[in-house]
């Protein structure tokens, strides 16, 4: 792996080397089931997903219970922006404004 620099003066080579051998827990296809599984877990009324750029897939796995609305950031090279999904039992949308 390639560390940045910031890492590098922050964890120590024997760190880094730890972290290394748990590299199959930081790719995505780990990380997103892990997520929607934490969240179910702890079984919220709202929750908050920034810097998200799956939506569709969130919404395709929390669907059964939350609803969500989704604003992409302003940044046109931006892919990601803010899910807020609420348990559907609980509340309804009434209004969106994106700013």
């Amino acid at each position: 792996n390639s560390w940045p620099t910031y890492a590098e003066g922050i964890l120590t080579p024997a760190q880094i080397q730890e972290v290394t051998k748990q590299d199959a827990h930081f790719h995505w296809s780990t990380r997103k089931v892990r997520l929607v599984d934490e969240i179910r877990r702890n079984d919220a009324d709202v929750v908050s997903l920034v810097e998200l750029d799956q939506a569709d897939y969130f919404k395709q796995c929390l669907g059964d219970q939350w609803d969500m609305v989704f604003h992409k950031r302003p940044r046109a090279a931006s892919l990601d922006g803010c899910g807020v999904f609420w348990r559907r039992s609980k509340f309804q949308l009434v209004a969106t404004h994106a700013i």
